[in-house]
Parts: C-alpha cells; sequence; structure tokens
C-alpha cells in the first residue's frame, strides 16, 4: 500500500511529469515509480556563480516544490567545486573561474532566497567538496577513464567552439562528470534541470550504471525567456526579474513582458491551475489583453511578497501608467552643500 504522506493520484503525477515539463527520461519508468508511494530522492546542482535568484532560476525550483508537496525528498547539491570550473553549457568561450570565497559568499545569499520556494525543513543541501575535497589523482583518473574524448566533446556548444576554431579547456570536459558523480554519491532517483543541461543530466545516468546503481530519470524544464523576448533570462543580459526584486519593481518588469510570452510565464513561474490556463485562453481568445497581464504581475508579487504587497503594487502601476499620474511615493534627498551641476547631483545620489 502506499505510503499516507506520498500523493500518487492522477492529477499530481499528471502535474508532475507535465507542468512545464519539455521531456522526461525514461517516462514510463518513472511514472510507475510515482505509482509505487515510495519517496523518491530528487536532486537539482546549483552553481552559485551569482549571488542573487531570478525568476528562471526559480522554474527549476517550483519543480521541486511539486515534488517536494507530493512527499518526495528534495536534495540540493551547492556545486562549490564546479563553479570553480563554470559549466561549459551555451558557452562560446571559457567562462571565468570562481575563488572558494567568492563562491561561499554567493552560496550564502543564494541559500536564503532558496527556501523563498522550497521547505527548508524538508530539503537536504550538500556541498560538493565533502566529497571532492577527498579526492586525489587516483580518484580523478579513475573518473575521467569511464568515458571516452569523443563521449565528453559530443555536445552542441563543443562542436560549435571547434567549428570557430575557439579554444576547450581540458577542464571543462571534465564539468560534465563532476555534475555525474554528485549523482553516484547522493544516490539520485530522479535528477531536474533546463533543456540545456541534458548532457550533464544523462552523464549522471550513465554514470551510476557503469559503477551498478539504478541509472536516475531525469526531467528537463524549458529556459524561461527574459525581459527582452529574445534571450534567456540572465542578470549579464539585464533582462531579468530578481526574486529580491521591490513589489513595484517586480510588478513593472512583468507588465513589460513581451504578450507572446505571458502564457509561459504563467505555466512556468506561477500556481494558477490548469484548467485556469485554459480558461484564460479561452476567454481572450488567444489574444493577452492588459488585465491578463496584470493578473500574471499580481500573481508573481503575491508569490515573493504577499497578495497586500501586489494588490498596492497594482494600485501604484495604474496610478501611474494609466492614469499617467504622480507616483504617491516620491523618494526625497538632502544634499549638502548643493552640487553645482545636475552631474554632480546625479552622482552623489547614485
Amino acid at each position: 500500500m502506499p505510503k499516507a504522506n506520498i500523493k500518487t493520484d492522477d492529477n499530481t503525477i499528471k502535474n508532475l511529469l507535465t507542468r512545464g515539463v519539455a521531456d522526461v527520461i525514461q517516462r514510463e519508468h518513472l511514472e510507475k515509480r510515482l505509482r509505487e508511494g515510495k519517496p523518491l530522492r530528487i536532486k537539482l546542482g546549483i552553481d552559485p556563480s551569482g549571488p542573487d535568484i531570478h525568476l528562471g532560476h526559480a522554474v527549476p525550483l517550483r519543480k521541486l516544490k511539486q515534488f517536494q508537496q507530493a512527499g518526495h525528498h528534495i536534495v540540493i547539491i551547492i556545486g562549490d567545486w564546479t563553479a570553480r570550473i563554470g559549466d561549459p553549457t551555451g558557452r562560446n568561450e571559457m567562462r571565468p573561474q570562481l575563488t572558494a570565497s567568492q563562491i561561499k559568499k554567493n552560496a550564502a545569499t543564494y541559500l536564503k532566497q532558496l527556501f523563498f520556494i522550497l521547505d527548508k525543513k524538508q530539503t537536504e543541501i550538500v556541498w560538493q567538496s565533502k566529497w571532492f575535497n577527498k579526492f586525489n589523482l587516483q580518484n580523478v583518473i579513475d573518473l575521467i577513464s569511464k568515458f571516452t574524448v569523443s563521449q565528453l566533446l559530443d555536445r552542441d556548444d563543443f562542436r560549435e567552439r571547434q567549428k570557430k576554431e575557439l579554444e576547450i579547456g581540458y577542464h571543462e570536459p571534465i564539468y560534465s562528470l563532476l555534475q555525474a558523480y554528485d549523482s553516484v554519491m547522493v544516490r539520485a532517483d530522479v535528477e531536474i534541470g533546463a533543456t540545456e543541461q541534458l548532457f550533464n543530466l544523462l552523464r549522471g545516468r550513465d554514470l551510476q550504471q557503469l559503477i551498478g546503481q539504478k541509472p536516475q530519470d531525469i526531467i528537463t524544464l524549458p529556459l524561461l525567456i527574459g525581459l527582452d523576448g529574445k534571450m534567456k533570462m540572465g542578470k549579464s543580459l539585464n533582462n531579468y526579474i530578481g526574486l529580491l526584486d521591490a513589489p513595484n519593481e517586480m510588478y513593472g518588469k512583468i507588465m513589460s513582458i513581451p504578450d507572446s510570452l505571458i502564457m509561459d510565464y504563467f505555466t512556468l513561474c506561477t500556481d494558477v491551475s490548469t484548467a485556469k490556463l485554459g480558461h484564460l485562453q479561452l476567454s481572450s481568445g488567444g489574444q493577452i489583453t492588459r488585465n491578463i497581464k496584470m493578473d500574471l504581475a499580481r500573481e508573481i508579487v503575491a508569490l515573493y511578497h504577499s497578495n497586500k504587497k501586489a494588490l498596492k503594487a497594482n494600485v501604484e502601476f495604474v496610478h501611474i501608467f494609466q492614469k499617467h499620474e504622480l507616483p504617491k511615493i516620491i523618494p526625497t534627498i538632502r544634499m549638502e552643500p548643493w552640487p553645482e551641476t545636475l552631474a554632480q547631483a546625479l552622482i552623489a545620489t547614485h
């Protein structure tokens, strides 16, 4: 009999395997395991390459939350070793390596924001250094000997760089093996990642099989496109919505999203039911109205702030951008001595 705290109903399993999901490997196998009612170990690896989380980072975290609410065990790997290498995925050049102190500092703020979404009491946090600090040269050779050079270089970003005669560092292909080894160490049943992470996720599955573990199933999620409507959300492109953004700022950014992305944001970034998503599309005749976009903005602001602050941000947005009135709260700054030029004033208040 299924354990009482593990949800095995059709709606829960359908939501886990389809809501905002790009692909599942192996779908039939994972669905069968979910119906058995036993808690699975769901893994997500995070490289703290920056201090802040944005809505793009939140997409896999929200999928983890769904598994957590269904009663499964969440394992977050803090990639304090892989972050030193830098994930080559999607890169057309070598990523600058971070220092251990930079990684530790980034991870501290990253972890605080992580629990805006996940239940801290039900989340296992593991640092890679727990095992990689004990690695010696023999361990490294044993690990890389399990794969061929062609296997490690058989990824789109490496092939593109080779075509363009761009350098590939010896250390870069090892990234996927270190991430794979994480799956072995935590005995992951399922690993979650973005579609662009598929190569790395598959290596974890391969390595588990090679050493005699049951291979993890894989769930890939689509990349969240940023405010520019073209590139994936990222701070370096300044097309992001941060979880720490103030309510009014978050609301305004969401209202600037291209209409073509609104339903994706509803699916990936909110808890709005699938039934309501279908109703939104039908009621608007497929056209995104201002009211639908405002619904989205309120939903997201409420998730990371509160319903009260979401409604207040809504009122302020209408006040400024629809009624074309001045903000109700205008910050004032007192400067002594008074600057002689506008440029000096701008510098002084930056």
